[in-house]
């Protein structure tokens, strides 16, 4: 029975000690389990506040919501303009000062127009007057040739030639002198 007594001691011994382990694991466990609910309380708390807080929002955002639009609704669709008799009167006005300046716009524009064409008409009037005078000398001095007639004598228009040629390379030749001689030449034209 020494055996059975040490097995039997040994079997308490092991429930002894298997209860000890339950009893430090139910410790444990109930810890686990107390901070849970507090962790579940504190959360529980936390929600309600926050549905607390979601229901006020609401609530404010309705009733601002609400507010805004009654302001709305007060704004009227349309605004009537209501005009003084001067501010009609500066209207009236106005519009005869514009239909004014629109017509004098249109008179310088016909004004400069009308001066654009007579100026052009003028210069066609005035070449065609210029190349009739030419035509016209070019005529007589034709029939002057048929008949054998000369303005000048063929002797002194081939002397002016001779004279303008050597006059010409006297100049090329004494560019000082000739500056002297070209303003006196000049000066006596002028006279």
């Amino acid at each position: 029975m020494d055996n059975t007594e040490k097995d039997g001691m040994e079997i308490l011994n092991q429930v002894i000690e298997s209860c000890k382990a339950n009893i430090e694991s139910n410790e444990e466990t109930r810890a686990s389990i107390e901070d849970f609910m507090n962790v579940l309380s504190e959360l529980e708390q936390s929600v309600s506040a926050l549905t607390n807080l979601i229901d006020e929002t609401s609530g404010t955002y309705k009733k601002e919501n609400e507010a805004l639009k009654k302001t709305v609704s007060q704004i009227p669709k349309t605004i009537t303009a209501e005009l003084s008799q001067q501010s009609l009167e500066a209207i009236n006005i106005f519009k005869r000062k514009s239909k004014f300046v629109w017509g004098v716009f249109g008179v310088v524009f016909l004004s400069f127009s009308t001066i654009l064409l007579s100026g052009n008409q003028a210069l066609k009037w005035y070449s065609e007057s210029i190349r009739s005078k030419s035509e016209l000398r070019q005529e007589i001095l034709s029939e002057f040739e048929k008949d054998g007639k000369q303005l000048y004598p063929e002797d002194n228009i081939q002397q002016l030639e001779h004279n303008t040629k050597l006059l010409q390379k006297w100049i090329e030749k004494n560019p000082k002198e000739a500056e002297k001689f070209l303003r006196f030449k000049d000066g006596y034209e002028a006279r």
